[in-house]
């Protein structure tokens, strides 16, 4: 019995495999009939999708049905179409089998016909593949006459599953487009996508697989191609809208894998502005970008009509190219608007084209990089504009600057033929607008060489144009890396304004003097380098003021100096014909400008030498207090230094009056002493009797101190002369 059920119940399984296999058969032959064959190969088309339909943003209206194609022998759409300004149309398709996803498919496949080959330049197509959330790939379709065909890898990553695959169709001409295309899509696993390009040409823009608008604050940009018959060559015509503040330009990524540092050094740019306006409204750049936050920035410095920028890729700085972007703005205080043409290649070159006169002297322009710098809160920013007055091309600088607070224009990679070799001199040239700037601000140039080196060139400018021309120190700074326009604060609130700027580079036979007053040649204002120092906690800054007292400019110096502490301006760098030929004697001033400050301050003026330091303390009284003294040559040597020293006076506790302290050692509050004072120097010459002055009364007190000891000593011998 028992065995009886085993062999009843082992063949029953059998019978039931059997009915299984034979269920499982009959139902993939069905699958493969109804099939065509085929249950599933790694092949998915536009008619695989369960849904299919026409959208319409704004007032456009479009048509489709299927046809066929003896062209690509397959089933496509026909897509009939009207698309006002504004407005955008396009095919959509949803609900594609489950096997369309990454382990079956890799890459997509678009071929397009436009019927009416006029419209090409006036419609921009594009497909998105959009996955669940906000994620999209788009694959730009750049359509030329007859048949294309367009292959791109599908970025998984990105999207992780289709939802849907849309055909986009736009333009923005400013009249209604109407047309007809042809279009099919499917899905293909491949290894490696068809470029319908010739691999050995240069790469360009159009061959970024994505390209768009970007804006950053409420401004608007737009893109079409379209054919320069000038260039004769396709390009992008980028229309903007630009609010004052705002920032809009072009952004093209994901170039083809040729586009390495094997196979192409260089960058050539070509922009095309229309009009003259133009050109002084808009700042243009082109950024290369890294995969990180690395970018070699590329100032487009256009003029009117088509120019030409060719540059070195620095493929050290950036490693590869993610992204290459055009970049617009403006410093005005408007809304503008316009529109630019762009071209952008990726080539290899030996040596760049500049479109410039070798021969001619190195501009402020010629620096491919440029920008303002901040120190604090303080702001800047910078524009190219055409000055009528030079003639030529300036930098206008508008600047915010609170107290304490320093801000400037930077400029740096500089043609190779900025060195010691071809050039010698700077040529500075700077526009005060205001009186009051004149007194506000301290201006300077600093050159900077690769280790750390700096020549530093004081800018005393006056109302109006002023220029300058200094001997560049090659052996100091070795070779310049930077130049850089400073602007600080000399007063103690925030000052806002502007100024306008211009730097060449050349060799001259002379050097042309600065345009000082010659009365202010033999003062402290004569020297071409000032500042402040500070030793301890103390604070101080400087300004020049002019002052009525003495009919001229004074430097005023306001500080704060705590105990034991000094603060102090020093000047350097005088004319050569302050020498011990010429003049003999220093006439020092001190104002004192609150009237309370004598008994508080201690002021020290040093003359230092290449041999040696002369000493004069000043005695402060209410308002100015002046002082001549003799210029000890044989002491100091050589010039190098006027120093002026301030620090509070000896502080004492309260004693008693019979052990007060001495006059000049007067009472102060504890905690220091702030407050400002005028400082002036002026190098002269004593007169006869200045410089015999102090023998005559030498020798008259030897004199009587003589005959004191002669009276004396006939006292004390007793006798008489009578």
């Amino acid at each position: 019995m028992l065995e009886s059920n085993y062999i009843s119940g082992k063949f029953g399984l059998k019978a039931k495999a059997r009915k299984f296999v034979c269920v499982f058969t009959l139902t993939l032959l069905a699958v493969l009939v109804a099939g065509g064959g085929d249950v599933f190969s790694n092949h998915m088309d536009i008619h695989s999708a369960g849904g299919r339909g026409v959208f319409n943003i704004g007032d456009s209206e479009g048509f489709k049905r299927q046809v066929y194609s003896e062209e690509i022998e397959k089933d496509i759409l026909e897509f009939e179409f009207e698309i006002p300004k504004d407005t955008v149309v396009g095919i959509w398709t949803n609900e594609y089998p489950q096997e369309l996803n990454p382990e079956n498919f890799n890459a997509v496949r678009v071929q397009l016909e436009v019927e009416n080959t006029d419209l090409l330049n006036d419609l921009d197509f594009s497909l998105e593949l959009k996955g669940p959330g906000d994620e999209m790939q788009v694959i730009r379709l750049r359509a030329s006459e007859g048949g294309n065909k367009f292959e791109d890898f599908i970025d998984w990553d990105l999207i992780g599953e289709i939802d849907e695959a849309v055909l986009v169709v736009n333009s923005d001409i400013d009249e209604k487009v109407s047309g007809s295309l042809n279009y099919y899509l499917e899905f293909l696993d491949l290894d490696e996508i068809e470029k319908d390009i010739d691999p050995d040409r240069d790469i360009n823009i159009f061959d970024a697989r994505g390209m768009g608008a970007f804006n950053i604050g409420p401004s608007e940009g737009n893109t079409r191609r379209l054919y320069s018959d000038e260039l004769e060559k396709e390009v992008v015509r980028f229309t903007y809208t630009l609010p004052e503040d705002t920032v809009v330009g072009v952004w093209t990524k994901d170039y083809p894998a040729g586009l390495n540092d094997e196979l192409v050094n260089a960058v050539r740019a070509r922009v095309k502005v229309l009009d003259e306006e133009q050109v002084y409204d808009l700042d243009l750049s082109l950024e290369l970008k890294g995969p990180g936050d690395e970018m070699q920035v590329i100032r487009l410095r256009a003029t009117k009509g088509w120019n030409k920028f060719e540059e070195f890729i620095d493929w050290d700085l950036i490693g590869e190219i993610d992204e290459a972007v055009l970049v617009v703005n403006s410093d005005e205080e408007r809304e503008i608007e316009g529109e630019i043409y762009f071209h952008l290649e990726f080539l290899e070159l030996d040596e760049i084209e500049k479109d410039v006169d070798p021969d001619r002297d190195i501009n402020i322009f010629d620096a491919r990089g440029m920008g303002a710098f901040n120190i604090g809160p303080s702001e800047g920013d910078t524009r190219r504009l055409y000055s009528d007055e030079l003639g030529k091309e300036v930098v206008r600088f508008i600047y915010s600057m609170p107290e304490d607070t320093v801000t400037g224009l930077w400029t740096k990679d500089y043609p190779a033929r900025l060195n010691e070799e071809k050039v010698n001199a700077v040529r500075a040239r700077v526009k005060i607008m205001e009186e009051e700037q004149v007194y506000d601000l301290d201006l300077s140039i600093e050159l900077k060489g690769p280790g750390g080196e700096m020549q530093v060139i004081p800018l005393r400018a006056l109302e109006g144009w002023s220029k300058f021309e200094g001997a560049i120190d090659w052996d100091s700074i070795g070779e310049i890396d930077e130049a850089v326009f400073v602007v600080n604060n000399n007063t103690n609130e925030k000052i806002e304004g502007e100024l306008y700027f211009h730097l060449e580079f050349l060799e001259l036979d002379e050097i042309e003097e600065i345009d000082v007053d010659p009365e202010e040649k033999k003062t402290i204002l004569g020297a071409s380098q000032m500042g402040v120092f500070n030793i301890g906690p103390s604070r101080g800054n400087f300004r020049r003021v002019f002052s009525e007292k003495i009919g001229r400019d004074a430097i005023r110096i306001d500080f704060n100096v705590p105990d034991d502490s000094v603060v102090g301006l020093w000047t350097k760098d005088f004319p050569e014909n302050i020498n011990r030929e010429i003049y003999d004697s220093v006439r020092i001033g001190i104002g004192d400008i609150e009237g309370d400050r004598a008994d508080m301050v201690s002021v020290v003026v040093e003359l230092k030498g290449d041999k040696g330091i002369q000493e004069t303390e000043i005695e402060l009284t209410e308002g100015w207090t002046f002082l001549t003294d003799e210029i000890y040559w044989d002491k100091i040597g050589e010039l190098d230094e006027v120093v002026f020293i301030i620090k509070p006076r000896m502080r004492i506790a309260f004693q008693p009056a019979q052990f007060a302290s001495p006059v000049d050692e007067a009472p102060q509050a504890p905690g220091g002493v702030e407050g400002s004072l005028l400082l002036d120097l002026e190098f002269g010459e004593l007169s006869f009797m200045e410089k015999t002055e102090g023998k005559i009364i030498m020798v008259l007190i030897f004199g009587l101190l003589l005959s004191f000891a002669a009276f004396g000593m006939y006292k004390l011998s007793g006798k008489s002369y009578e």
